[in-house]
């Protein structure tokens, strides 16, 4: 009988303690699984990278600022998009929140550049780097990627002009083109764009050169300049303008003026689909864009960027270089792809 019940408490001790190895297993298991589910988690937790652009007023800025944030999700980051809208001391703001928030990284394109050097050297000092885009920070960044320097880009812009006035008015004679250049020089860097279109032009003696400043780089500027410059000068040729946007505004004034357009062009700088149209449409004189200068499509732009931008979230600061630059390419409607 005794040994009936020592072999009954026998069972039942190993089948509690089975019992108990189950559950601790179980529990063990449960663990893991969450632990691994934490893990998982953490994994996919995204870096955060906070772009400041300048503004968005234009075709051009706008897909730039889309074509940033797209590119770097697909990369695998999140990526927030903030629009000054020309104003310096919200920039200066936006960089800011997003050093609170924690970005690994934020690119600029600055609205005033002079201003940022501070902000630029607190975020750095907190860990956030700077990578200032098309517009130089100095002491304040990262580093710098651009297309070329900004003086190269507006004797480009220049030497479109050129080029079509020795082709329009071969026999021209000397300061008998009227030529208006609307520049900007709200940046360092904007006007020394500005100057290169003022020095390039001035090479060709057969254009008469005026320099004026519209009330801003944008094309609602442009085309509201370009509706006082007709009226007070409507024997102008030649535009040349800071960018693109602005010889979209004055294409916009002349082809709804009533104006001549056979012998009148405007060029500028940047691409985008309205500006490609406009040259396009140029050829049979649907357009006064008769060119621009091109700083490289979105794609390749972004080719350019993600170079140090990679280096840097991929913990290779060591190796990224202070300015990285690409090319600038004239397009007109005969190269036009």
């Amino acid at each position: 009988m005794k040994n009936k019940i020592l072999s009954a408490i026998l069972c039942l001790t190993m089948v509690v303690t089975m019992a108990t190895g189950c559950n601790t297993k179980g529990s063990s298991e449960s663990t893991e699984s969450t632990s691994g589910t934490t893990e998982t988690n953490s994994e996919v937790e995204k870096e955060f990278v906070g772009f400041a652009i300048s503004y968005t007023g234009n075709d051009f800025m706008q897909g730039l600022a889309d074509m940033v944030k797209q590119k770097f999700e697909s990369e695998g980051y999140d990526c927030q998009v903030s629009s000054a809208d020309g104003d310096a001391t919200t920039q200066i703001e936006q960089i800011e929140n997003f050093v609170t928030m924690g970005a690994k990284m934020v690119l600029v394109m600055a609205v005033d550049p002079t201003g940022l050097k501070d902000v630029g050297k607190k975020a750095m000092e907190s860990g956030t780097e700077i990578v200032a885009f098309t517009t130089k920070i100095e002491g304040g960044e990262t580093t710098y990627v651009g297309s070329a320097s900004e003086n190269e880009i507006g004797t480009a812009i220049a030497t479109l002009g050129s080029d079509w006035v020795n082709k329009t008015f071969p026999d021209a004679a000397d300061g008998s083109v009227e030529t208006v250049i609307f520049g900007y020089s709200g940046t360092p860097e904007a006007a020394d764009r500005s100057k290169g279109i003022q020095e390039e032009i001035a090479k060709n003696t057969k254009c008469k050169v005026k320099y004026m400043e519209p009330e801003s780089n944008t094309l609602d500027a442009a085309q509201q300049a370009a509706e006082n410059l007709f009226q007070t000068n409507p024997d102008t040729k030649l535009i040349l303008c800071y960018n693109s946007g602005m010889s979209n505004g004055v294409n916009a004034y002349i082809m709804s003026s009533g104006l001549s357009v056979e012998e009148k062009a405007t060029f500028g700088s940047d691409i985008s689909a309205e500006v490609m149209t406009n040259i396009g449409a140029s050829k049979t004189n649907a357009s006064i864009v008769r060119g621009a200068v091109s700083l490289g499509d979105y794609d390749a732009m972004w080719d350019d960027l993600w170079v140090p931008c990679k280096l840097i979230l991929t913990g290779q600061k060591d190796q990224v270089k202070p300015e990285y630059l690409g090319e600038t390419e004239l397009i007109t409607a005969d190269n036009l792809k």
